[in-house]
């Protein structure tokens, strides 16, 4: 097969997924997911999203890393070994911030109305 050829059928595969994420390109779509006791997990898409907002994250080491604190509280991106939701991509990390989940769920919002993630169930 040829390398156009391969990159048109990339191109149509990521066009299928991204149709099935209410419209949104899939390069550009990151996946969250609130589990029944609160704890929030999201993909690598998520955070190399999060520019869509106007985030930086710091990177801690180790494929984790930090949303600085400014002034509204520190949230941390752990990495996990365990596997995410079949619409994961990449890495799942698990959400943590200082604010007892009140700044992360500000961010899951801002990330939902500028259409950089969907939430996903387990």
């Amino acid at each position: 097969m040829s390398y156009m050829k391969l990159g048109l059928a990339a191109l149509a595969g990521a066009a299928a997924y991204g149709a099935s994420h209410r419209g949104h390109r899939a390069e550009y779509v990151g996946h969250h997911m609130v589990t029944e006791d609160g704890a929030v997990y999201v993909d690598t898409a998520f955070l190399n999203t999060m520019k869509q907002i106007n985030l930086s994250l710091d990177h801690s080491g180790f494929g984790d890393f930090y949303l600085p604190d400014f002034g509204e509280g520190r949230v941390d991106f752990r990495r996990t070994y365990q596997e995410g939701p079949k619409a994961f991509s990449g890495r799942t990390h698990l959400v943590r911030d200082a604010s007892g989940g009140k700044r992360i769920k500000q961010i899951i919002r801002q990330m939902e109305k500028a259409g950089a993630s969907v939430e996903v169930q387990a």
